[in-house]
């Protein structure tokens, strides 16, 4: 009865395992007032004092960085250049993405074996 439930719970694992991975953030230089800079995609910028928001296609408009907010694209914000520390913009990290479908393969594969081996021996 146990085996079964984890050979349940076994796909749900390994999709769980699988969703942080394949993305970072690459910090880019803050961009300068008045330039014409836009960051197509959803952009984390940090601020001064430590805060961090996430933007969704940011863009420069005069002395702010304007975007609407991660899960809420009804509110759009600015935040003053002078204000921004960092810009990190979300890309896909393939190093990564190949790292972690080894890993998964390999522990899903361990787990299969384990059970197989649990339910041989009962």
């Amino acid at each position: 009865m146990k085996i079964d439930r984890l050979a349940r719970l076994l796909p749900v694992l390994f999709l769980v395992v699988m969703l942080p991975g394949c993305v970072t953030y690459w910090p880019k230089t803050p961009p300068e007032p008045g330039a014409t800079a836009s960051f197509p995609g959803i952009v984390r910028v940090t601020r001064a004092d430590a805060t961090s928001t996430l933007l969704v296609d940011a863009r420069v408009q005069g002395d702010s960085l304007r975007g609407t907010v991660q899960g809420d694209p009804t509110q759009e914000v600015a935040i003053a250049l002078a204000d921004v520390k960092q810009v990190a913009v979300r890309e896909h990290n393939g190093k990564a993405t190949v790292a972690l479908m080894l890993v998964s393969a390999l522990l899903a594969y361990g787990a299969w074996v384990a059970i197989l081996y649990v339910s041989t021996t009962t």
